[in-house]
């Protein structure tokens, strides 16, 4: 079973649609105890756990569907340590 969202094309189309789905949806609690690694990790846990199957599956295929865009993006180098003399 597969399933797709809103027809993305390309990688800010596959950002904005996984921004739009359910499980992003969810109301963020801005309490204090999310201000931590440990609070945000919990939190995080907690909005997993909170998903449906299908919720889950289409999040897996989102983030599958993204990673294959990413891999085949050219690479970028970034700013090397040497020291010009």
């Amino acid at each position: 079973m597969r399933f797709h969202v809103d027809g993305a094309t390309g990688a800010d189309d596959v950002y904005r649609s996984l921004r739009r789905s359910a499980a992003m949806d969810r109301a963020v609690d801005p309490d204090w105890e999310t201000a931590t690694w440990e609070g945000s990790r919990r939190a995080q846990l907690r909005a997993a756990l909170a998903l449906t199957v299908r919720e889950r599956l289409q999040a897996l295929e989102e983030l599958a569907e993204l990673a294959q865009r990413l891999a085949t993006m050219p690479r970028t180098q970034g700013p090397t340590n040497k020291t010009v003399s």
